[in-house]
């Protein structure tokens, strides 16, 4: 949800927005860590930037940088002026996009029957592959067990279902304030109840 009003408050026309843009990437390039192709000379060359030893520590960098642009993102939601309207209807028609996509990979990937999954049998090919075996492995490279991998692939399942209903969920909240079907407070309650919901989950 944060993202999305961030997307949002960027598409908008308040001043700063690009600023506070710049920030956010920046972050989360630097929580990239060795990975970044600037970090080492960053990590040398900054004063003070040796004493964060977790590059992902910089994500609270991104996170300062989200939350003005997701301010401004709520602030245009409210107004849903008619400059702001086609922007909304679009990202709309994103997030539902992205929302089928998911549930689409979700039934895809995930077979009911243990341990017999599309992802676990290319993953057992590929390790059959590398070992030069055809031997029906009990346990593939990662150490995974064919229940094991199943568990995981049920769990990647449901966060990917989780996913596609926010998506879905924002989408349809923004469609409504694009199209006008409700007033503007109440699509930006919406997308607020989401963002609780979201805290709420990955809390506890």
């Amino acid at each position: 949800s944060t993202l999305v009003l961030a997307l949002v408050g960027l598409s908008s026309r308040r001043r700063g927005r690009w600023l506070w843009a710049g920030v956010a990437l920046a972050g989360l390039l630097l929580a990239l860590g060795r990975y970044a192709p600037f970090f080492q000379a960053f990590y040398t060359c900054v004063p003070g930037a040796s004493l964060f030893r977790a590059p992902g520590r910089y994500l609270l960098v991104a996170i300062v940088g989200l939350l003005p642009l997701a301010a401004f993102g709520l602030d245009a939601l409210l107004a849903a002026n008619a400059d702001m309207r086609p922007i909304l209807r679009r990202l709309a028609i994103l997030l539902l996009a992205g929302c089928a996509c998911l549930v689409a990979v979700a039934l895809l990937a995930n077979d009911p029957k243990e341990g017999d999954s599309v992802l676990w049998r290319q993953i057992q090919a590929a390790v059959h592959e590398g070992n030069g075996s055809r031997q029906d492995l009990s346990v593939g490279a990662a150490g995974f067990t064919p229940a094991a991998a199943t568990l995981a692939f049920r769990q990647a399942f449901r966060g990917l279902l989780w996913a596609a209903a926010t998506l879905g969920g924002i989408g349809l909240c923004l469609a409504a304030a694009g199209w006008r079907w409700l007033t503007p407070r109440w699509c930006a309650g919406g997308i607020g109840a989401l963002l609780l919901v979201e805290l709420v989950s990955f809390g506890s």
